[in-house]
């Protein structure tokens, strides 16, 4: 089912995101091409850990009263630290889980926070691996995954979930092969990202990969998870998680995720309601009030 939102919120704000200096990006591009085809393996390896490694770490210019009011936790995961954020009443019956994108963090998706508590939910976020004030150096989709696993044994499963992008997949991932046993009544997904393998096509693109380091690359995927990477697609794991219902929310105009994603999955998933709106964007998206109040009748309902 396919929902347009009508919101008279204006935002002319702009998504400009760092991005390398073109000289950078031609030197690294010659220098896969140059010796792609000769180590395809050892190049493979090299793209790889540059693909894994966020290219910078979301901070606050400031706190806020938000910000400020979480109880932090440092909680330990794989020899690593990851930043906890809590709200709410710690022995609430139910809680919601806030899992934010590539190289963001945990209170990005603060917005949310205050009337999740009014409804009287316990509210967890945080810094994925190499985000935010968390340890580490680089993620990717099965680390993360195996995070949310572990905060959802910590605390004793999620009512309810919101996720951002990388947020959606992890989730995903985390429920379809991790721990199956893992339940969730509401879930939201913000601009749900398309299948793994589209992922890197497109990195290959930007990299030009030659076809040998491709492989390689692919080949390197599938033996760190077990399976291939064509498994990684939120789009056909519906009949494999379980998820009781599912809002997908995401904007016409994203330039960063397709909205097309968004469709496959809604279209692949029965429980899904997929609500688009028009000119909020990747991020922008997640701050627009109706939104939010869509979001917290969803979860809350």
């Amino acid at each position: 089912m396919i929902e347009y939102l009508e919101s008279a919120h204006i935002d002319n704000g702009t998504e400009q995101l760092p991005r390398a200096n073109n000289w950078q990006a031609q030197l690294g591009q010659l220098f896969f091409k140059l010796f792609g085809p000769i180590f395809p393996r050892g190049i493979a390896k090299i793209a790889y850990k540059i693909f894994s490694t966020p290219r910078w770490r979301a901070q606050h210019k400031r706190p806020d009263a938000l910000i400020l009011a979480a109880r932090l936790v440092d909680f330990s995961f794989k020899n690593e630290t990851i930043k906890c954020y809590e709200w709410g009443d710690a022995t609430a019956d139910k809680t919601i889980l806030l899992a934010h994108g590539w190289e963001s963090r945990g209170t990005a998706l603060r917005m949310y926070v205050p009337d999740l508590i009014e409804n009287g939910f316990r509210i967890v976020a945080f810094d994925a691996l190499g985000h935010g004030d968390s340890t580490g150096k680089r993620n990717n989709l099965l680390t993360n995954a195996r995070t949310i696993v572990a905060l959802s044994t910590h605390y004793g499963g999620f009512y309810g979930a919101i996720g951002h992008s990388f947020g959606c997949s992890s989730l995903v991932y985390a429920m379809q092969f991790l721990d199956k046993n893992m339940s969730i009544e509401r879930v939201v997904f913000l601009a749900v990202p398309p299948s793994m393998l589209k992922i890197v096509s497109g990195v290959f693109k930007m990299m030009t990969l030659p076809k040998a380091a491709q492989n390689a690359f692919i080949a390197h995927i599938d033996g760190m998870t077990g399976h291939s990477i064509e498994e990684s697609d939120v789009a056909t794991a519906g009949n494999m998680v379980k998820i009781n219902k599912l809002l997908l929310i995401h904007d016409a105009q994203d330039e960063v995720t397709n909205i097309d994603a968004a469709h496959r999955v809604e279209a692949a998933w029965d429980n899904a309601l997929l609500l688009v709106t028009s000119g909020y964007g990747h991020f922008r998206i997640a701050k627009n009030p109706d939104v939010i109040r869509r979001i917290i009748g969803f979860i809350g309902e």
